[in-house]
């Protein structure tokens, strides 16, 4: 059985065959009165001629949803294993070493959670109002707090660390 061809764009819309360099390069046909997207532009072209808006959040949800997640999940992992467990095993001496007293490990843990909290906000808040030339800024902020965990949990558990007074 053969399939059944459908018509192309240009026999469907005839009023559409005129295409600029841009549009036929982009693969978009564009009638008079259309809006084109440009690659980080805020509009967006419809089929029939209407434009929407869309806010500089949509384009970095992603990228915000990952730091706040990754933001969360550090935070987590520190407080709920690197402190109160360290390292897992300390060995039987007196007097035990450092890494081993969960009170240390508190304010390590405490700076620790400040540096990756201050990094998930700056990629938020360059997300949100950064604009394009500070993606790259975001992507490097998330690259960091993806590789956090593993960095911090080493850090906090396995460093002498420091009392809070």
């Amino acid at each position: 059985m053969a399939k059944e061809r459908t018509p192309s764009a240009a026999v469907r819309h005839p009023e559409r065959i005129r295409l600029s360099a841009v549009t036929r390069f982009a693969g978009v046909a564009v009638t008079e009165g259309e809006a084109l997207m440009p690659r980080y532009g805020r509009r967006m072209a419809l089929d029939e001629g209407a434009t929407v808006s869309r806010g500089r959040a949509a384009g970095a949800r992603g990228l915000i949803s990952a730091s706040v997640l990754m933001t969360c999940a550090t935070a987590c992992l520190i407080w709920l294993a690197a402190v109160p467990f360290g390292s897992g095993v300390c060995p039987a001496i007196d007097p035990p070493p450092l890494h081993c007293s969960p009170a240390r490990r508190a304010g390590t843990g405490l700076v620790a959670t400040i540096c990756v909290v201050i990094v998930g906000a700056l990629a938020v808040v360059l997300a949100l109002w950064g604009g394009p030339r500070a993606r790259p800024l975001v992507i490097a902020g998330v690259v960091v707090l993806v590789m956090a965990p593993f960095v911090t949990y080493a850090v906090v558990a396995f460093s002498a660390g420091f009392l809070i007074r």
